[in-house]
């Protein structure tokens, strides 16, 4: 169960049902305290998604878990998303603020390279220098390492399994969320590696 800090509202408007929305004055994030589902040995691959949806646009980080791995928006020119892990992986993707995006970054353990990929689109890629598990906890809205302070705006749909999830199940992730959020269809996903939950975090050991 996620911790609610700064009474984190949940709105109806997300990817699927509702999302959480998050004020950046308010203080506002959700948090997990360290333990192993969450950690990540240093020889593994991992995959972190979620779908973002800024209300401002500027440095942040949005998932993240210490110096461990994280999810944000970088300071580059833009403010590009980014992902952590060993390294910072850069999209070239910079947010408006108002648009949903779906952000995938993953560690490949064996290139040793931290990846991310917005709304499926290229892949960037850059040498890691390696995981360093953290004993810090788990935060959604919010960031104390890799990029400090509270994020504004609406994340849905957070996933971290310890499994690489390949091209097409990135893919049918990205396709799915689409569908949804323009009301077509829904796509029920198959795969043991991921899992969806309306309304909350998901967390896929």
């Amino acid at each position: 169960t996620l911790t609610n800090n700064g009474t984190v509202t949940f709105t109806t408007s997300g990817v699927r049902g509702k999302a959480a929305s998050f004020t950046a004055a308010s203080s506002q994030y959700l948090s997990k305290t360290d333990n192993a589902s969450l950690s990540i040995a240093t020889t593994i691959s991992y995959t972190v998604a979620a779908w973002i949806k800024p209300a401002t646009v500027n440095q942040r980080s949005i998932v993240e878990k210490g110096a461990e791995y994280a999810i944000g928006m970088s300071q580059d020119a833009g403010n590009p998303f980014n992902f952590y892990s060993g390294a910072y992986a850069t999209s070239t993707t910079n947010p408006v603020a108002g648009t949903w995006y779906f952000v995938v970054g993953w560690y490949d353990s064996d290139t040793d390279t931290a990846n991310i990929s917005v709304n499926n689109g290229t892949t960037v890629s850059v040498a890691s220098a390696g995981i360093s598990d953290s004993a810090a906890s788990l935060y959604i809205g919010y960031g104390d390492t890799i990029a400090a302070g509270y994020f504004n705006g609406v994340v849905d749909e957070v996933l971290i399994t310890k499994h690489l999830l390949t091209a097409a199940q990135r893919t049918q992730l990205y396709v799915s969320g689409k569908e949804a959020l323009n009301n077509k269809y829904r796509v029920r996903l198959g795969s043991d590696t991921v899992n969806q939950l309306n309304g909350s975090t998901s967390i896929s050991k």
